[in-house]
């Protein structure tokens, strides 16, 4: 699993909303090209799209498996198959505090080690950006020239 943690000004409910908001997910998500499914997502909903993975577009969907006022868990298949759960907490002071774990489901065959090594060293890099833009999001920060 790889997890990282970063601080907004905006409060816990703005984060969940923008989090349920799969139309939103393009802008501050490195990785999604394109997103089509409900307006907010909710326990049981599916979101269908495209994304860039290792330098080749893929189709996916997303299974949302958890939602509450501090939490959104999603079940991801795009190529492979991931746990992504945000965790957001009100921060000493204002604002938040977000968490984003990740945990890549294992891969089996000779070239499943090496495909986890790579995936695992580029999701680590899209987890820092995606945070860095969801700040932005949050913050109605325009992301124009961030990317």
């Amino acid at each position: 699993m790889i997890a990282a943690t970063t601080h907004t000004t905006s409060d816990p409910q703005r984060v969940i909303d923008v989090l349920r908001t799969p139309d939103s997910w393009p802008r501050w998500q490195p990785e999604i090209i394109a997103t089509q499914g409900p307006a907010q997502v909710d326990v049981g909903d599916v979101v269908r799209g495209r994304a860039r993975m290792l330098g080749f577009g893929v189709d996916g969907h997303s299974t949302t498996t958890g939602v509450s006022h501090e939490m959104v868990r999603e079940d991801v298949i795009v190529g492979v198959r991931m746990e992504v759960t945000y965790t957001v907490d009100p921060a000493d002071g204002g604002g938040s505090t977000i968490t984003h774990n990740l945990e890549l489901h294992p891969l089996e065959g000779p070239a499943g080690t090496l495909l986890r090594i790579l995936l695992l060293w580029r999701l680590k890099r899209m987890q820092r950006a995606a945070l860095a833009l969801l700040v932005r999001e949050v913050e109605g920060i325009d992301p124009v020239g961030s990317r």
